[in-house]
């Protein structure tokens, strides 16, 4: 069966994990809590409300099981049953505030205790441990609300159990952000247990040292994934605040460190406030990220943006383009080929987007929203800027790294009195068609308008004869190319009624006009946006202009700029403003 990735459940290790989750329960003394956090994590509505109907859906997979038990239901693969076991899903029970969604979780928490707590099953990996009692003690007070007293003894007996188990198989959790969940849980752990358990790791240490394995002095991690940053910047906060609530020392590097991961963050969100969603992230919960950066003690921003991502913004609209090749190595399991391809956001409302992960809905899924054609940028017909290498088998589970990636992506980005600029190219395409790919974006100071210049360029001899070869082959009919926009699903797209482009309704009150220079077909086709808090992908639509190179020098100019009915005032509210202060 597959694995869920970072879990090492190798047959020696789970004896292990299962030995001293065992062990820790000796002496069964519950835990006496103080100081409780709170709930630090904001879940979905939705979700909450599609498990409470019975729709459960872990690592891609969904299983409808009306009125069961979610301890009831076969679960497909491992994936599915550690982030069963992780109880990530408490924060959207907990969501709905009903007295529905409270009882079902404590009678599911109760369960789980009684089928699992003595230390069966993959459960008690350390990374899984740590998320569980993470949820467990930030959802504490509704958890432990009119329990009956022998349900809450076990209840804080087996949070006593975790404190043991933790304490001494942190350091084997899989990799260093498992290492920094373990560390996490630990810190909270201290924080709220009467008399600390013993719990003597100097956490702010050890997660520093770990997080000199996954990032850079700026912030940035190899994956790329701003969602991913997002999830290391939470965990780390939450265990400065621990920390310092129970009195043990944080280094001013640690704080430095969560600070440059704020700044980062600040850069790669949209006006609306949300992330781009790139490189395997969602767009991740607008208000937990306000959260996570206010607590990051983060002043202002990278004003171009950072990672390898560029950001443009002006007036009420942000443009943020991956500007940077795919991770490489075990860094890029989960990356995706699109290079040069750019989000547009206006005010509170996504106008150009990519279609997100395709993780939540299964390994499928999961692989078409890696391809260039699931991003707003050109690519050639049949080839992403990026390939896909052969499946590997890691820690149990099956992965395909990015084997072939651009290996130049040049970028200039500038600033004038009446606009913002930037030009990328990478070579992605030369050595399998003799061709750099090119992208030029303006957006106007008022934020108002952008415009694209699309190139495709052979220069040289080795490049030109690759080139003549692949036209060759394609019998005279040049390369085929397609420039892609995928729109948000709110969008309704309608032509101009000379027919001259077409105009996009954003739903604000906003239309936008999208034109080109002919010189490629146009169409409006089926789309999907790929969000985890569907059950499925949502369908929505894409712009599509086709042509073929012919010759050595080939390019597609475009525009997307408001009407001017559109200029003349605002008609929701702009969220969190492009200004560079957010």
């Amino acid at each position: 069966m597959a694995q869920s990735p970072g879990i090492n459940l190798t047959g020696w290790r789970r004896t292990g994990n299962r030995l001293y989750a065992a062990l820790a329960g000796l002496g069964g003394h519950p835990a006496v809590l103080r100081d409780l956090p709170g709930p630090r994590s904001i879940g979905s509505v939705q979700i909450g409300q599609d498990f409470i109907e019975g729709n459960f859906k872990f690592a891609g997979r969904l299983v409808m099981a009306p009125g069961a038990s979610v301890w009831d239901i076969r679960a497909p693969d491992d994936a599915f049953l550690a982030d069963m076991h992780g109880f990530g899903w408490l924060d959207h029970l907990m969501a709905l505030a009903s007295r529905t969604a409270r009882q079902r979780a404590q009678l599911w928490v109760n369960e789980w205790i009684g089928s699992y707590g003595g230390g069966h099953g993959l459960a008690w990996a350390p990374e899984v441990a740590a998320r569980r009692v993470m949820r467990w003690l930030h959802h504490y007070d509704d958890l432990v609300r009119r329990l009956p007293r022998g349900q809450r003894r076990l209840f804080d007996q087996s949070i006593a159990r975790h404190a043991a188990y933790l304490r001494r198989r942190w350091k084997l959790a899989s990799g260093a952000l498992g290492r920094i969940e373990a560390l996490a849980a630990l810190a909270l752990l201290r924080r709220v247990l009467e008399g600390r358990d013993g719990i003597r790791v100097d956490c702010g240490a050890a997660i520093l040292k770990e997080l000199d394995r996954v990032t850079d002095r700026t912030g940035a991690i190899a994956s790329r994934s701003p969602e991913a940053l997002l999830k290391l910047l939470n965990l780390c906060v939450w265990a400065q605040e621990d920390l310092l609530a129970c009195k043990q020392p944080v280094s001013d590097e640690f704080a430095g460190r969560i600070a440059a991961m704020g700044r980062l963050l600040r850069s790669l969100r949209h006006s609306d406030g949300r992330l781009a969603r790139f490189q395997g992230g969602g767009s991740g919960a607008v208000y937990g990220l306000d959260q996570a950066l206010a607590a990051s003690g983060a002043k202002g921003l990278e004003p171009d943006g950072g990672m390898g991502f560029v950001r443009m913004a002006s007036g009420r609209s942000s443009v943020i383009v991956d500007a940077a090749a795919p991770a490489k190595d075990a860094a890029s399991f989960n990356a995706h080929a699109s290079t040069l391809a750019f989000e547009l956001t206006s005010g509170r409302r996504p106008v150009i987007v990519s279609c997100g992960a395709g993780a939540p809905f299964g390994p499928e899924w999961r692989k078409a929203g890696r391809a260039t054609p699931s991003h707003s940028v050109l690519g050639l017909d049949g080839y992403s800027s990026s390939r896909l290498g052969r499946t590997r088998e890691v820690m149990g589970q099956k992965r395909e790294p990015m084997d072939s990636r651009p290996q130049d992506v040049p970028v200039h980005f500038e600033r004038h009195l009446d606009y913002l600029r930037i030009e990328a190219s990478h070579d992605g395409y030369l050595r399998s068609h003799g061709l750099l790919q090119g992208r030029a974006l303006e957006l106007t100071i008022d934020g108002s308008g952008i415009a694209g210049e699309e190139v495709l360029l052979s220069e040289g001899k080795t490049a030109q004869a690759q080139f003549d070869k692949v036209v060759d082959k394609m019998k005279g009919g040049g390369v085929p190319f397609t420039l892609r926009f995928h729109v948000h699903p709110s969008i309704e797209i309608r032509r101009e009624p000379d027919m001259s482009g077409l105009l996009f309704d954003i739903g604000n009150g906003e239309t936008w006009a999208f034109r080109h220079d002919g010189t490629c077909k146009i169409a409006v086709e089926s789309s999907v946006y790929l969000e985890e808090e569907a059950l499925r992908p949502t369908a929505t639509k894409q712009v599509v202009l086709s042509g073929a190179a012919m010759s050595y020098t080939t390019r597609v100019r475009w525009s997307l700029a408001k009407t001017p009915e559109s200029r003349k005032g605002i008609r929701d509210m702009a969220g969190l403003e492009a200004d560079q202060s957010v």
